[in-house]
């Protein structure tokens, strides 16, 4: 005898308190009653609220009914399988989900699909987001996207940077879409040596939007960065030059400061503005060669690159850099 029994002649306290306490108790047995009541709602938002969350509850404790659930022909039914499975991480249920997908030809349900592998975050579902990259749903394909870059996925690179290319066409350019965005940030999970080269290669985007996460994102990746932002400077682009000092000031590792002063020494911050941003870098970075650059930068005859290099000493300053800095002073030039 099921306890739903006479459900509907119960009065609205009965039934609170029962959907209450099969849903703390979750007992397998009721599953079939409860589906009745979740495809043929009462019509009482609460009540049917709280039929969901019993559901909820039963198939939350009992994985083998939520997995074998994914081939109920009751579409609503087979949704609250798929976002169980994946609230809860059963990594039993990925196999299913991916054959499950296979059949699934609506948007909505492929989407649930991916979000509850997105959750479970098992590799062997990475064939899957593969599959959808390309997907002509944005939310599909963006989803794709970012789980392929948490999962690493080395062989999506080439295509995430031709999205992000993509992003610059005419007509295009105005906004950064969400395919764009998600490349960007996959590009930067990945991390790989390939993956941050990627990313130096768009440094320039025509979207403002798409440039600010792309700087950011490797500013994020810090120290992983450098070496890609150090070749990226040796490129004969002011611009670029420019750029890539501001994101090494940022990123703040001595490696990066050694590189803008071998830089200098190299002669490629023959432009002033370069100077401006490297002073600038080396002041947030701080390290002794970038102190005697610093210092060596006082002789400097701009007065916004001197600016710069005052800046810069301030943030570092010790009793030593006193002692030079009163010196120059001193000289009353």
């Amino acid at each position: 005898m099921s306890r739903l029994d006479g459900f509907c002649d119960k009065d609205f306290l009965e039934q609170i308190l029962l959907l209450d306490t099969l849903c703390s108790e979750a007992p397998v047995e009721e599953l079939s009653g409860l589906q009745q009541f979740f495809e043929q709602p009462t019509g009482d938002t609460a009540i049917d609220s709280m039929v969901v969350n019993a559901l909820n509850g039963i198939l939350a404790a009992h994985p083998d009914s939520a997995i074998a659930g994914l081939h109920s022909e009751k579409d609503g039914f087979r949704t609250l399988c798929i976002r169980v499975i994946g609230e809860s991480r059963l990594i039993d249920g990925v196999p299913a989900l991916m054959e499950r997908i296979t059949q699934a030809s609506l948007p909505d349900e492929q989407l649930d699909i991916l979000s509850a592998l997105a959750r479970i975050k098992d590799p062997q579902s990475l064939p899957v987001f593969q599959q959808f990259l390309e997907n002509d749903d944005d939310l599909i394909a963006a989803m794709s996207i970012e789980t392929c870059g948490r999962f690493g996925d080395e062989a999506s690179i080439p295509f995430l940077l031709k999205i992000i290319r993509q992003g610059e066409a005419e007509g295009q350019f105005e906004q950064c879409d969400i395919r764009t965005w998600k490349a960007i940030r996959a590009l930067g999970s990945i991390g790989s040596d390939e993956a941050m080269f990627s990313l130096t290669q768009v440094l320039h985007h025509k979207n403002p939007t798409a440039r600010r996460i792309i700087t950011d994102t490797m500013i994020e990746a810090g120290e992983k960065s450098v070496p890609f932002l150090l070749h990226t400077f040796a490129e004969d682009n002011t611009d670029q030059r420019i750029l890539v000092a501001n994101l090494l000031g940022f990123i703040k590792a001595k490696t990066g400061a050694d590189g803008l002063v071998e830089a200098y020494d190299r002669g490629l911050a023959a432009d002033p503005n370069v100077r401006y941003a490297l002073y600038e870098a080396l002041g947030r970075i701080g390290t002794m060669k970038g102190l005697i650059c610093l210092m060596d930068g006082l002789a400097e005859t701009n007065d916004l690159i001197l600016m710069a290099v005052i800046g810069g000493l301030e943030q570092q300053m010790n009793p030593g850099l006193v002692q030079g800095v009163a010196k120059t002073l001193k000289q009353g030039d």
